[in-house]
Formats: structure tokens, C-alpha cells, sequence
């Protein structure tokens, strides 16, 4: 053979393992595709998956089934149309809601999660939401909520018969120093047990949605009364109180429930503050003219901080930031829970910001609403 037919014989053979490798590339990627297919259609939780504009790309079977959707293929369809279910449109239509409770027609409840699909270069291309079947748990919860209501209404009469009978004895006349030991060790004990049975059928009427009494009032006069309530506690550890309040704010609320936020926000910044510190509370508000205005109630203090790893559970039910620092106050773990559970049944929110050794600062955010 010539230079020439070899050249060419090199160059054909170039290109055909070019072409092979394409071939084989192309497997792997039609068999990755296929697996992962197989994968999200086969999965029990229903995934959905849009581009930027709101145009479904793939939905899976259990999808479908949640929403009573024919198998047909929705590929191209638009989200917000073809699926009629405001929840779920929130979930993909609101800033900073990568989380969302959905109800099904059929009773069911779904945990739905957000989350952005970024290509390898970094490019958005997309959403993909995940639907998980949580009326199992919520019905557990539920029922577990129930068994503890009971029993914590069980308890709340041997208990005040405790404290009865404990004030009886220091009344019949001079205990030994043994005896004395042992009263105030009851007497501590049952203290705290009823502090929790109360703590306990308290969170449970607020989760219920029960004793709730909206009336509107003067919040910056509040303020100044639990401020007033707590001097008392933050002379005892020389800490100054800081407020600046309005001398008239008007809010729709519960008087008695918002009254035991303040005095859980800011007795908790006086208890964890130490000795000559400061508590700063600050309220400031929207026009009510404005669009969803907001009141804004921050508390701050320059105490111990928060760990950053125990911030996402502090509002969880017994939950206690655990240091050699804290192991003395004493506490139920449920107050914070209590607290977050009243602002949300005032359609408001609670923020955290802390750092250690520089103190936190717990905002509450309620809806500025007044009556004329």
C-alpha cells in the first residue's frame, strides 16, 4: 500500500473509533437515563420536577396518583394549571418556601420539599419537588399529643394535693433539720411537676386552637407592664433594662397569650443574661396602609448566646440548650415551644439570631391589623 492508502486507512480508522466511542458514551448515558427512570417511577414518593418558566419536565406515577391524574404523559404541560391545588403552587411561587404541608382530597398529607436542579456548569434549569406521605406520623403525633393532654390532666390533682398537704406540714410546727430538707425537697419537686402539667395542658390548647380571645389593645402598654413585672428579676442580677416603645401601638390580639410571650421572651434574656449585663427590647411597626404590615418586637440581650447547632431545635417540645453554663436555671423545656405555638395561632412569626459569648435576639413578627 502507498503513504496515501495508509494515511487513509489511519484517518477511517480515527473516525471509526471516534464514532465507537460516541456509541458507547451514548449507551452509558441511555442507561444511566433508563436507571434513573426506573428509580424516580418507581419510588413511593411523588416526584415532580419544572423548568424556570413553570413547564413540567417529568412527573412519576405515585405524582400522578396523588393528584387523580391519568397516566398520561404531562411533559410540556404547565404546573399551575394543570394541577389545581393553591398549596402546592405556594410551595413553587413564594420566596424562602422550600417547605410546604399538603393536604390531598383523599385526606392524605404530604411533606413537600423544594429543591433548585443546577446543571454541572452551574446553570439553573429548573425545580424539583419531592412529596412525602407523612399522615401516618401526624396521626401518631396526634394521638401521642392526646395520651400526654390526659395524663398531664390526671396528674394535675395528686399534685395539687402534694403541695396541700407539704404546706400542711410546715404549719403544724417546727420541723428537725431533716424533715425540713425533705419538705422543701417536695415542695421543689412538685413545683416543678406542676409548672409542667400546666405547661403541658397549656401547649395543648394552643395547638388545639382553643382560648384564643382577639380583641384589640394597646401592645406598647403591654410591653411596659411585663417590663414592669420582670424589674424585679433584673435588679436581683443588677441587669439594665433598655426599651424604646411607642407611647400608643394598637394590635388585634390576645391580650393574656401575648402578655405570656413577652414574659417567657424577656424573662429568658433576664435568666440567661449574666450578672451587670443588659436586655434591650425595641418595637417598631408598618403603616397599617401598607401592604401586609408588619409589627416587630425584638428582644436582645448580651448573655451567653446559643450554639449554632442547637438554634434549629430550640422551639422543639423539652428541648434544653445543654452547657456546664445552663445546667442550673431551671426550666421545662416547653416555654419557647408555647411561645412559637401562640405567634403562629396570631398568623405571626418568630426569629432567632445568636452568637456565643455575644448574645440573641428574638424577633416576633405579628400582622399590624386594627379595627376603625
Amino acid at each position: 500500500y502507498s503513504a496515501d492508502d495508509e494515511q487513509i486507512a489511519n484517518l477511517l480508522a480515527a473516525g471509526l473509533a471516534a464514532n465507537l466511542e460516541m456509541s458507547r458514551l451514548y449507551q452509558t448515558l441511555a442507561d444511566e437515563h433508563s436507571t434513573l427512570k426506573s428509580v424516580v417511577e418507581s419510588a413511593p414518593d411523588g416526584v415532580v420536577v419544572v423548568n424556570p418558566s413553570g413547564f413540567i419536565l417529568m412527573a412519576n406515577p405515585a405524582f400522578h396518583a396523588m393528584f387523580g391524574l391519568q397516566q398520561q404523559d404531562l411533559t410540556g404541560a404547565p404546573l399551575m394549571t394543570t394541577i389545581d391545588h393553591p398549596a402546592l403552587h405556594q410551595l413553587f411561587t413564594q420566596e424562602n418556601n422550600d417547605t410546604a404541608e399538603i393536604k390531598l382530597s383523599d385526606g392524605r398529607i404530604m411533606q413537600a420539599s423544594l429543591e433548585a436542579v443546577v446543571s454541572r456548569f452551574g446553570e439553573h434549569i429548573g425545580w424539583a419537588a419531592v412529596l412525602h406521605d407523612v399522615t401516618l406520623l401526624k396521626e401518631l403525633a396526634h394521638m401521642k399529643d392526646e395520651f400526654v393532654n390526659t395524663v398531664s390532666h390526671d396528674l394535675k390533682n395528686p399534685i395539687s394535693s402534694i403541695l396541700l398537704a407539704n404546706d400542711m406540714l410546715n404549719r403544724l410546727g417546727e420541723l428537725n433539720p431533716a424533715q425540713e430538707n425533705l419538705r422543701t425537697r417536695i415542695h421543689s419537686t412538685a413545683n416543678y411537676m406542676n409548672e409542667l402539667v400546666t405547661d403541658l395542658l397549656d401547649l395543648g390548647r394552643i395547638e388545639a386552637g382553643l382560648g384564643l380571645e382577639i380583641r384589640q389593645f394597646n401592645l406598647a402598654k403591654l410591653v411596659d407592664e411585663v417590663l414592669f413585672a420582670l424589674r424585679a428579676n433584673a435588679e436581683d442580677k443588677e441587669i439594665e433594662l433598655v426599651y424604646n416603645l411607642p407611647d400608643e401601638l394598637l394590635i388585634q390580639g390576645d391580650y393574656k397569650r401575648l402578655r405570656q410571650v413577652l414574659l417567657n421572651i424577656i424573662g429568658n434574656a433576664i435568666k440567661y443574661t449574666p450578672a451587670q449585663g443588659c436586655v434591650t427590647t425595641l418595637i417598631t411597626a408598618d403603616s397599617p396602609l401598607q401592604t401586609q404590615p408588619l409589627i416587630r418586637i425584638a428582644v436582645q440581650d448580651n448573655g451567653l448566646g446559643i450554639p449554632t447547632a442547637d438554634l434549629p431545635h430550640i422551639f422543639d417540645k423539652f428541648y434544653r440548650v445543654q452547657n456546664e453554663q445552663t445546667a442550673d436555671i431551671k426550666g421545662t423545656g416547653l416555654g419557647l415551644a408555647i411561645t412559637k405555638s401562640i405567634i403562629e395561632a396570631h398568623e405571626g412569626q418568630i426569629q432567632v439570631d445568636s452568637q456565643m459569648g455575644a448574645g440573641t435576639t428574638f424577633t416576633i413578627l405579628l400582622p399590624h391589623l386594627i379595627t376603625e
